[in-house]
């Protein structure tokens, strides 16, 4: 089975001593010590864990290449980086003939956040804008809090949520009963709905999923080939 598994980490993540970490020394140290870390001589995927956008692309661009010459990486991706960012790093690249970055992570799943409720403002959350963006550029999107945090998945086993939970709204009430239904239909547990919506949507997404337990990873895989069509995602999302 382990030659079906890509491996893929992050860096150039802020510390506590550094908000921003993405001059061509700290990245290309994270790296070393992923390296290191994984026992690895190239990493397939190496995933720039957040942006700084008063630092220039070119710059950035250069020193993930610089890593993919040297061997150390095949390929680089961006987290939490917006759309417009993006497109002008990989405007970027491709005028300079260099790699741009193969694809991103943001916070996306068929749960709504009010922006109000977010309360880090250096994550990137799928919005108009950027799914425009994506459905557009065919870029892929690797999105993390893809079940958005168990939350369909508790509602439907009936287990209380904790009061703090930025899905707990109207919004998503009306999407579980939805997917509810959606799910009963395609004879699929509610999980493979919600998965379903990354894997199946117009835009090229991945859902990541994070699970705490044996439970939830059985749960979470045993309706993961599971598929949407664009007319039940739309339903889903519909507000009537």
């Amino acid at each position: 089975m382990y030659d079906r598994v890509i491996v893929a980490t992050k860096g150039a993540h802020p510390s506590g001593q550094k908000a921003n970490r993405l001059e061509r020394e700290d990245i290309l140290s994270d790296l070393d010590q992923s390296l290191s870390n994984l026992g690895l001589d190239t990493i397939p995927l190496y995933w720039l864990h957040r942006d700084d956008p008063a630092r220039d692309v070119g710059e950035i661009i250069e020193t993930m290449n610089e890593a993919c010459s040297a061997g150390k990486i095949r390929h680089f991706g961006c987290s939490n980086w917006r759309a417009e960012r993006i497109a002008k790093a990989n405007r970027y690249a491709r005028d300079h003939g260099l790699k741009g970055f193969a694809a991103s992570q943001i916070c996306w799943s068929v749960g709504f956040i009010p922006p109000e409720r977010i309360s880090d403002k250096t994550l990137v959350y799928m919005d108009d804008a950027e799914y425009m963006w994506y459905e557009k550029s065919r870029m892929t999107v690797a999105a993390y809090s893809s079940q958005a945090r168990g939350y369909f998945a508790k509602l439907d086993k009936g287990q209380a949520l904790t009061s703090a939970s930025v899905y707990d709204n109207s919004v998503n009430r009306r999407r579980f009963y939805k997917l509810r239904e959606v799910a009963q239909a395609k004879d699929v547990n509610i999980t493979g709905a919600v998965t379903a919506f990354i894997a199946s949507n117009p835009v090229n997404g991945i859902p990541i999923i994070g699970c705490s337990n044996a439970e939830q990873l059985e749960d979470s895989l045993r309706f993961c080939d599971a598929e949407l069509t664009c007319e039940e995602i739309e339903y889903i999302l519909s507000s009537k």
